[in-house]
């Protein structure tokens, strides 16, 4: 039973996918704008298509919801004896959000119904080095001790990692997983662009807002069209728009410029190399070409930057998983870059990584150890120590005594390999009598060695807060556990008295 449902929910995400596929985009693109400064907020909005905003909570909650609701639909239409609360939810994501977008994700699933713990979070490149391990046939790393990159080549981002094989069922990662915001969906920014300097921004501003429509159909056409140019392709290349895009074209480029899309063509600068012949724009390969240039030419800077590690010196082998790997022209590009690598591309690229996420679902242990792509910890006060410390975080108390404050106390450093579910324990005091909650801020860093939480490359991550089922005179003894090692950092708490498990619910900032 558990595979059926595992074939629907797979089927239903390709479906969803593409019917909202420009607020997933778009609400992609602002987590990756995000994460970076790290303001992302369960606040934050992003644009519709007619340029109005929206909560990206909303759209991603009701992106989930179409998708349960679907599954619920054919379970009962089939008649199956699926219990909703036997199902896991597994939504794989890129490598470089950070823990606070992960958050982000939690919370837009609380209000549609499903609950936090049948609801998991996978890793793209992770994802789909799973599945070419168990369903590729001809994926050369069924030995312990195989090497290969992993290069997951989404919509909107590229990530990449390394891992290797250690027994039939585990793998151990050996670089920490990063990417950039380089995918198909940049190849498409280019050719609007393009479109926009033949037609002009007013007009195509237009059509998107009052005419969304044929907008879409506009660059369907060329979504059809790029994953099949190849190094080799010579012609033009026809691109497909429909009639009624067209006219919606023609209208208004009479009501602006006072002449037809044709004549508007044949006046730009691309008249040379883009021509109208009825329903489709016959473009020269050169121009078509061009278009993915910025996009491949990042990419491959990020293979060969990773490929520089001394952990992954010794890879021959290269994994393009993800929809714009399906791109044939990229796949030639990767190919000629590294010619003395073998370049796997797996079938039907573009579902590796959704099919490699429902067996991470079912096995979550499948990655044995992941490397810290950052530096965890909280942010304390200690004994001034001149010999570390300096004189703008000193304090001096009121009894003379000397503290050092913002000292980042570390959890665990970036670069250290820690095993799958890693469970690192600290001490913390409650302050007064009666105190029904316990807070304290995490942080994180780029840095291996932080010393202060104010540092430049130190953000704030969240806070946890530890709420006590009852109030005691006493001061309290609270274990606090960091879990660390799998897809998202956990916290859990303790009163070691009572040696009750005690709330700990964390919240982003």
């Amino acid at each position: 039973m558990d595979r059926v449902i595992n074939v629907i929910l797979l089927r239903k995400t390709v479906t969803i996918k593409q019917s909202m596929a420009h607020f997933q985009t778009q609400t992609q693109e602002r987590i990756c704008q995000l994460t970076r400064p790290n303001h992302i907020s369960t606040e934050m909005t992003i644009q519709d298509m007619s340029g109005k905003p929206i909560e990206a909570l909303l759209v991603f909650g009701n992106c989930i919801l179409k998708l349960r609701k679907s599954l619920v639909y054919f379970i009962k239409s089939k008649g199956l004896d699926v219990k909703m609360e036997d199902i896991r939810w597994v939504m794989p994501v890129p490598t470089f959000w950070n823990d606070a977008a992960k958050q982000f994700i939690r919370k837009s699933i609380d209000f549609i119904g499903i609950p936090e713990d049948q609801f998991q979070i996978a890793l793209e490149p992770e994802a789909a080095s799973i599945f070419c391990q168990q369903k590729l046939p001809d994926f050369n790393a069924s030995l312990p001790g195989t090497k290969y990159l992993v290069v997951a080549l989404g919509g909107g981002t590229t990530d990449i990692t390394a891992h290797e094989k250690i027994s039939s069922s585990r793998l151990r990662e050996l670089i920490f997983a990063t990417g950039n915001s380089y995918g198909g969906a940049t190849v498409d920014d280019r050719f609007l662009q393009m479109f926009t300097a033949i037609a002009g921004k007013d007009i195509v501003s237009d059509i998107k807002q009052n005419y969304p429509m044929a907008y879409i159909g506009i660059f369907q056409g060329f979504e059809n069209v790029k994953r099949n140019i190849s190094t080799t392709t010579s012609q033009k290349v026809k691109v497909s728009i429909p009639l009624s895009a067209l006219s919606v074209l023609d209208l208004k480029c009479k009501q602006v410029l006072g002449k037809n899309f044709r004549s508007t063509i044949d006046a730009s600068k691309f008249s040379s190399a883009i021509e109208l012949q009825d329903d489709s724009m016959h473009v020269d390969i050169g121009l078509m070409k061009a278009f993915f240039n910025v996009t491949i030419n990042n990419i491959l800077d990020l293979i060969k930057t990773r490929l520089q590690e001394l952990a992954v010196s010794d890879v021959t082998q290269i994994l393009l998983a993800g929809e714009f790997a399906e791109s044939s022209l990229m796949q030639d590009k990767v190919k000629s870059a590294f010619p003395n690598t073998r370049v796997i591309v797996p079938e039907a690229a573009g579902l590796t990584v959704l099919k490699g996420a429902v067996l991470f679902g079912h096995n979550p242990s499948y990655l044995q150890s992941r490397v810290m792509r950052y530096t965890y910890g909280v942010g304390i006060s200690d004994e001034f120590d001149p010999a570390i410390h300096d004189e703008a975080h000193l304090v001096v108390q009121k009894n003379g005594s000397k503290l050092a404050r913002h000292i980042f106390d570390v959890i665990i450093r970036k670069n250290q390999l820690v095993d799958a579910g890693t469970s690192i324990d600290s001490k913390y005091l409650t302050i007064d009598p009666n105190q029904k909650t316990m807070e304290f801020e995490l942080y994180f860093s780029s840095n291996e060695k932080p010393v202060y939480i104010d540092e430049t490359d130190c953000k704030p991550l969240g806070s946890v807060i530890i709420t006590f089922p009852d109030v005691c005179q006493e001061e309290r003894d609270v274990k606090v556990s960091f879990v660390i090692g799998n897809t998202e950092l956990e916290v859990k708490a303790v009163d070691k008295k009572s040696r009750q498990t005690v709330t700990a619910e964390f919240n982003l900032f």
